[in-house]
């Protein structure tokens, strides 16, 4: 069983896909949303949990700090 949700039913009924990565330098970079939250693992790494655009919310994954180089403004916002 899965939970339901919405906006992906939206998507679904709309038959939009989810936007494609873009190439910069040969990597594979997708359009952060938000940030929306923070969590310590293993006393050191700070990680961040990522809302990606375009994407819905079972998508949103937890990311290293420099996993989100390109959205330092979208992670100021969460910190301030």
């Amino acid at each position: 069983m899965k939970k339901y949700y919405e906006l992906e039913f939206q998507i679904q009924k709309d038959n939009i896909a989810p936007p494609k990565p873009e190439l910069i330098d040969d990597i594979e970079e997708y359009e952060v949303e938000a940030i929306l939250a923070e969590r310590i693992r293993r006393g050191i790494i700070t990680e961040y949990l990522v809302k990606w655009k375009g994407y819905t919310t079972e998508n949103n994954t937890w990311e290293p700090e420099e996993n989100i180089t390109n959205a330092k403004d979208k992670l100021r916002k969460f910190k301030a």
